[in-house]
């Protein structure tokens, strides 16, 4: 009968390691699921840069933040107009750049590829979409092809041309001539 008894603790001895340590092995090999909300980054910069053939489709684009105020920056065929423009620190407006802030972080963008060493492509679009973004103190910056990004494209450009012009419509303010 002890024999019996000793048995059956075993039994049930076992029966606890198996079930305890599969369950401690899942644990270990499973993958840890990442948090599915980090902590929202804000938005330090963006570069775009795109090179084509095709002079219409060339265009260049720097938005960045310098101390505390929005600025764009680059060079682009006006829409309305057909014309080149070029914009040197042009301000945008908060709500300018809380909506831009906004589009990047709602779009997925396409992953940007490095060309193939000792290969060279005459007619190839390169277009480099650099976003760089601040967390906890910490810059990163994500690259991406954005040779497909015509929404963010039109955005940009809208954006500089309602900066252009409220600078165009602001009166000019000269100080005081103090000799008169």
């Amino acid at each position: 009968m002890a024999q019996k008894k000793i048995a059956a603790l075993w039994c049930i001895l076992l029966v606890f390691f198996l079930i305890f340590g599969v369950s401690c092995l899942t644990r270990r090999l499973s993958p840890s699921v990442p948090d599915p909300s980090p902590p929202p980054a804000d938005l330090v910069s963006l570069s775009w840069v795109q090179n084509h053939m095709c002079w219409d489709d060339c265009f260049s684009f720097w938005v960045y933040r310098r101390e505390d105020a929005p600025y764009l920056q680059g060079h682009y065929l006006s829409k309305s107009t057909k014309a080149e423009r070029t914009l040197e620190q042009l301000p945008l407006s908060e709500a300018q750049w809380a909506q831009l802030e906004s589009h990047l972080r709602a779009h997925s963008f396409s992953p940007r590829q490095e060309p193939i060493p000792g290969i060279f492509v005459s007619d190839a679009t390169e277009s480099n979409l650099s976003i760089t973004w601040s967390r906890d103190g910490q810059s990163f910056t994500e690259r991406y092809n954005g040779e497909y990004e015509s929404e963010l494209r039109d955005q940009l450009t809208d954006m500089a041309e309602t900066a252009l012009a409220q600078k165009a419509t602001k009166p000019v303010l000269f100080p005081q001539d103090s000799t008169t």
